[in-house]
């Protein structure tokens, strides 16, 4: 093999390739030094070289710390395997791009113990299950649900996590809210508190505009209770078709109902399958009148 088989290499894995990597092309390790003092390579991390027309996105530095975790493996061979190391907690919120958790470290599970000289490279044994991976960006990533769940587990700040999921909603991203809602009892401990009061918190983010809590209590009442979802769409479908004027309809709807949204939105949700109820029925109206 030669240095361009290299290139093409690295062309195939974010323009970065690993010292260990070059050694199996054929390319000597003093000879990635020297093209690196010359400029032709640009040193990323220790191990981890970037050809200097490649310019650095985003997520670079992650990436150079994922290879460097089994550095003699081309990224293709690492997707293929089971020890592959999964991007996880605040780094994985980091690639999904929600919320805005900061982290000056990079956050790995691995399946097997393992440990890195690197000290802004922190790895965990987890063994995880295949539903709970995703791969993203080129490597694998805890799903947006398993990252939420680590999160909690951490004890990171509620209304931190509730930015997770409510930037997850956003983007429209799956969020499995049923296997949110049931683990939350798992972290009673974490917290000091009932697995409910962890659920309510995390439903409801109250620095985020009343258009954005509404669409995002409407997203998880849509998953835990998709048949009276169903119902009341059915229901709000005949009603505004059946009546003359659907603008007067929604408008004499809208007028009594104001206040008691407001209401709910100061004092908050508890529980959320009951008020939402009044918010989302409120909401899909007011939805309605501005689409008239």
């Amino acid at each position: 093999m030669s240095f361009d088989d290299l290139r093409s290499l690295a062309s195939r894995q974010f323009g970065l390739f690993t010292a260990a990597q070059a050694s199996r092309y054929g390319v000597h390790r003093s000879r990635v030094h020297t093209l690196a003092r010359r400029g032709e390579l640009r040193l990323v991390r220790r191990g981890v070289y970037a050809f200097e027309v490649i310019l650095p996105d985003a997520h670079e530095e992650l990436r150079a710390a994922w290879l460097t975790l089994d550095p003699a493996k081309t990224v293709a061979e690492r997707l293929q395997g089971d020890e592959c190391a999964v991007v996880a907690t605040r780094s994985a919120a980091y690639l999904h791009g929600l919320g805005d958790f900061v982290s000056y470290a990079h956050e790995f599970f691995v399946p097997f113990r393992k440990q890195s000289r690197a000290e802004d490279v922190h790895i965990r044994k987890r063994t995880l299950p295949a539903s709970d991976i995703e791969v993203l960006e080129g490597m694998k990533v805890t799903s947006v649900t398993r990252t939420v769940l680590d999160l909690l587990a951490d004890g990171e700040e509620l209304e931190h996590v509730a930015d997770v999921l409510m930037s997850a909603v956003k983007k429209d991203v799956k969020v499995d809210w049923v296997r949110i809602e049931q683990s939350t009892q798992d972290f009673t401990k974490v917290y000091g508190l009932t697995g409910s009061e962890i659920f309510d918190q995390l439903s409801d983010p109250r620095d985020a505009s009343l258009e954005d809590r509404l669409a995002y209590r409407y997203a998880i009442c849509s998953a835990l209770d998709p048949e009276w979802i169903t119902s009341f769409q059915e229901q709000m479908t005949k009603h505004l078709q059946g009546s003359a004027s659907p603008q007067q309809t929604v408008s004499s709807n809208v007028a009594p109902l104001t206040g008691q949204l407001q209401q709910v939105i100061d004092e908050g949700l508890e529980p959320i399958r009951r008020d939402m109820k009044k918010i989302l029925a409120t909401g899909l109206v007011r939805g309605e009148a501005e689409d008239e």
